[in-house]
């Protein structure tokens, strides 16, 4: 004998999973999730302004090299290195006449007196020449005229030698134009140098 209560319990059951099974199977499918499009370009203006680092500033003549500081002067083309007598503390430079200094050559007649600044000296007074950085003796020789001679027709050897310094005694009491012709080192050329000495007791 069938129990009716039971089986109508399972009928309510059995209804209640078949509605919840059609209820599944209408409802709607879920949307299909969105792919991401291309950025905003305005997004990422602003994304690049904000990351992109500051230029640097332009110098006023984009065209000129900064000086680089403590750099040493260069000096001029075609100048021959400078020649100092001296004295103890004393330097006296003198006038380069004619010479070649690398590629450079320059001709120029003797010296005068009037031409040259006066050095007064004791007679017998040491003296060497040296020259600048840029170049040093190997050979030189030192030769006197008196003041009166304008064009050094009556030259007199006072001393001569070779190495990096040219030393020797000033000459007895008198005015003279002092020419030292000094052979540069290493190759570089050769030049002569003036000096106006008075020399007196």
């Amino acid at each position: 004998m069938v129990d009716r209560p039971r089986l109508a319990g399972m009928g309510v059951v059995a209804a209640t999973a078949l509605l919840v099974a059609a209820a599944g199977c209408s409802a709607p499918a879920p949307s299909p999730p969105r792919t991401a499009g291309p950025p905003d370009a305005s997004a990422t203006a602003g994304a690049a302004r904000t990351t992109s680092p500051a230029p640097e500033p332009s110098p006023s003549n984009p065209g000129e090299a900064a000086p680089s500081p403590g750099a040493p002067s260069v000096p001029a083309i075609g100048e021959a290195p400078l020649a100092f007598l001296v004295v103890g503390e004393q330097r006296y430079p003198g006038e380069v006449g004619g010479f070649t200094f690398g590629p450079y050559t320059q001709s120029a007649p003797w010296l005068p007196a009037r031409a040259l600044d006066a050095v007064a000296f004791e007679p017998g007074t040491d003296v060497w020449i040296v020259l600048d950085e840029r170049a040093a003796i190997e050979a030189w020789s030192a030769r006197l005229a008196t003041a009166d001679d304008v064009t050094g027709d009556a030259v007199a050897q006072l001393a001569s030698g070779d190495g990096v310094v040219a030393a020797f005694a000033v000459p007895a009491a008198g005015d003279w134009v002092l020419a030292v012709s000094i052979t540069y080192a290493r190759g570089l050329g050769d030049g002569i140098y003036f000096w106006h000495l008075v020399v007196g007791p």
